[in-house]
């Protein structure tokens, strides 16, 4: 019986082909489980945080399977302070921090020799985060130069979007969305905007400068 014989180009080809269907199939799979997150107040991101650092990302690394669709990015930050966690506090103690590899299944992308202000939380002992928990995208500037001042007595309250009618009593340990102030340029509070603070006094919480 007569071989027939197949050009090692052909097969190379072949091979070529079959590898970018196989990605432009995994991108839309990818595009179809796109990431979804739920609209959360800054603050209730800071208070979910399992740790919150400032840090200079100094390298990038990829896990296994392809760059840009499933490929995991593996971070290395310098941390200069730590808000909440366990971490090293010492000046240029390095962490990894890993995230998914593209946007749509919820990766942060973070740029190479920036400082970042970064809040996340622990799995399997490693620290990741994603775009649904991340309260700061931009890297460090003047304005953004560090968390706002949430202390743990803070993290009781709860902030949920409603509007309390003048008169009416608001629910207790709740910071109305609607009722929410603007503070002077110069008070010091993210974005001009009143945080919702606890009074030991009252025992409740409510907006504040």
């Amino acid at each position: 019986m007569k071989k027939t014989c197949v050009p090692s180009n052909y097969k190379r080809k072949t091979m070529a082909v079959f590898a970018l269907v196989l990605i432009a199939f995994l991108v839309q799979l990818s595009g179809v489980n796109g990431c979804s997150c739920v609209s959360t107040d800054p603050q209730t991101k800071y208070c979910n945080s399992e740790y919150a650092v400032r840090g200079k990302v100094t390298k990038l690394t990829y896990g296994d399977g392809f760059i840009g669709v499933d490929a995991e990015r593996i971070y290395e930050v310098e941390i200069s302070k730590v808000y909440i966690g366990n971490i090293n506090e010492e000046k240029g103690g390095t962490v990894q921090i890993r995230t998914a590899g593209s946007g749509s299944m919820c990766g942060v992308g973070l740029r190479l020799n920036k400082e970042y202000l970064i809040n996340g939380y622990f799995y399997k002992g490693q620290m990741r985060i994603s775009l649904c928990g991340m309260m700061f995208f931009s890297p460090v500037d003047g304005t953004n130069a560090n968390f706002p001042t949430i202390s743990d007595e803070d993290c009781k309250c709860k902030i949920e979007n409603i509007l309390v009618p003048v008169g009416v009593q608001k629910p207790k340990m709740v910071c109305g969305v609607g009722n929410r102030v603007r503070c002077s340029s110069d008070s010091g509070s993210p974005g001009d905007l009143a945080e919702c603070k606890y009074s030991s006094d009252k025992d409740d919480c409510d907006w504040d400068c």
